[in-house]
């Protein structure tokens, strides 16, 4: 089977195509499939044949979060800003932010604006 699959790919209609692109165009037009993608390309390799694949991207390596905790009220405060549309006039869109202290859970302070400055957020 795995003869068939490297001559199959290899015939004339489909040769000068990448695997990627070999594999969707038998699959579209002639409704061929004989395996999958990865593993076209796992049977390449193994015989030695171009099967060359765009290098994947390296993971981003992500930090975790601080994590506060506070021992009393107010020692430690949490914001967020959410971006609201208007339920009144269409193109109109508002800024909901909230201030919540990490130890009692309790909203500091809340509100809306149309525009944020830097000295809103500080």
């Amino acid at each position: 089977m795995r003869e068939q699959i490297v001559e199959r790919f290899c015939r004339e209609d489909v040769r000068d195509l990448s695997l990627t692109q070999a594999f969707y165009k038998l699959l579209d037009e002639n409704k061929e499939y004989w395996c999958s993608l990865s593993t076209l390309y796992r049977l390449f390799r193994a015989r030695g044949l171009n099967a060359r694949r765009a290098p994947t991207r390296k993971a981003r390596l992500r930090s975790r979060p601080t994590a506060y905790s506070a021992e009393k009220p107010n020692e430690v405060w949490t914001w967020d800003i959410t971006y609201l549309r208007s339920s009144t006039y269409t193109g109109r869109f508002y800024y909901a932010y909230v201030i919540v202290d990490v130890y009692s859970r309790m909203v500091v302070s809340a509100g809306e604006c149309q525009m944020i400055f830097r000295r809103n957020c500080s």
